[in-house]
């Protein structure tokens, strides 16, 4: 038989066969030591970005806070400035803060300078009970009094006599008709129960004044810084009548 000569021959065809070989393993072996370049550089640039000062957090901005300090915040944040930044993840840290009963909601961003940002929108307080020893949320919420809590002395005010939350109930709806800056005028209220009324209060505030009324004509505390220049009265004890909604002073009997 004879063969043309472009017809390989099977030495030449193996050979060939051999040289493909080699070149595919030798790509795969140049692919591999690329990826393990890769990783290797890499791993030694994350090492290096995580051992460094610049991947800690720079700062934390918190803002809206009323009665949480900025560190009560960062400790619910579960964040601490030896972090990594990258390690943060705005959600979680939203989660964890939403998550209190005093915070109402967050928002969180990360900045690029490795900023942590987070605006705080508190829950609105209506007053201490004091019989219990619990925070009164405008929603009728209670919590259980803390250290963190103690900001809200500052602008809330006690509440005594009350030995059940449904008596309690009403008067917090009552109060939640008023203004911060009324409430704020406020340093104590006493359940002071009359034949005619169980509901009736006695409202002591803060410039010494003994305010006696039902809880249908509490809202005129409102009106109560012109209600005192009326009446010219200091350290005294003034009535809300109900029927006709007026105002009127007399001494105090002790």
């Amino acid at each position: 038989m004879k063969f043309s000569k472009d017809v390989a021959s099977v030495d030449d065809l193996i050979a060939r066969r051999k040289k493909e070989q080699k070149k595919k393993r030798m790509n795969r072996f140049l692919v591999v030591l690329s990826l393990l370049a890769f990783t290797a550089a890499s791993s030694f640039g994350l090492y290096i970005y995580f051992t460094s000062p610049t991947s800690s957090i720079r700062a934390v901005l918190i803002s809206g806070n009323q009665i949480y300090s900025d560190e009560a915040i960062l400790k619910r944040s579960g964040i601490a400035y030896d972090d990594r930044f990258l390690a943060v993840n705005a959600a979680t840290l939203r989660k964890r803060l939403v998550d209190d009963l005093l915070i109402q909601d967050a928002v969180v961003r990360l900045t690029k300078n490795n900023e942590i940002v987070i605006q705080i929108r508190e829950n609105d307080v209506t007053a201490i009970w004091m019989d219990q020893g619990k925070v009164v949320l405008a929603d009728g919420s209670l919590l259980v009094m803390q250290v963190d809590y103690a900001k809200a002395w500052l602008f809330s005010p006690g509440i005594y006599g009350y030995e059940d939350e449904g008596s309690l109930a009403e008067l917090v709806r009552a109060l939640n008709g008023l203004t911060a800056s009324s409430l704020g005028n406020v340093s104590e209220i006493h359940r002071h129960p009359t034949s005619y009324d169980e509901n009736y209060v006695k409202v002591i505030m803060q410039d010494g004044n003994r305010v006696f009324t039902g809880l249908s004509t509490l809202d005129m505390l409102e009106e109560y810084p012109r209600i005192v220049n009326a009446l010219n009265t200091a350290n005294s004890c003034i009535f809300f009548d109900e029927m006709t909604r007026t105002a009127f002073s007399q001494p105090c009997e002790n």
